[in-house]
């Protein structure tokens, strides 16, 4: 995770691991409205732009779409050290993602059939 967060945002993370992520406030749904990563609540994104910490920046740029949805809790267990994240529902919450579903394909290989099915779990596409 620190690795994750310091190559996309170039923020550094140090000391205890529960403080380095937090959620501020949420949306709607229980969409990540404001996050708090290492004191920090925007970085300067690749582009020279400021990008606000929210929850569907950390889902598509820090997690590379890896969570399900921006809508999530996170914790940390220091026993495993690890992270969880639960999520709630997919995407953003009206259909398909265009660039989730564009993200599969490009970079994962996914044709037509996975993409559907990876969206609608259950379905069978024939």
């Amino acid at each position: 995770m620190k690795n994750r967060i310091q190559n996309v945002t170039g923020i550094s993370l140090s000391g205890d691991p529960s403080s380095w992520i937090s959620i501020d406030g949420y949306s709607d749904g229980k969409y990540v409205e404001q996050m708090n990563i290492g004191g920090y609540h925007s970085y300067t994104g690749s582009s020279g732009k400021t990008v606000k910490l929210s929850g569907r920046a950390f889902r598509e740029n820090i997690m590379d779409y890896e969570l399900r949805s921006a809508a999530f809790d996170v914790s940390y267990d220091s026993a495993s050290d690890t992270f969880t994240f639960t999520t709630y529902g997919y995407g953003h919450g009206v259909g398909m993602s265009q660039n989730g579903a564009n993200n599969l394909a490009s970079q994962w290989g996914y044709d037509y059939k996975q993409i559907l099915e990876f969206y609608y779990t259950g379905a069978v596409v024939k």
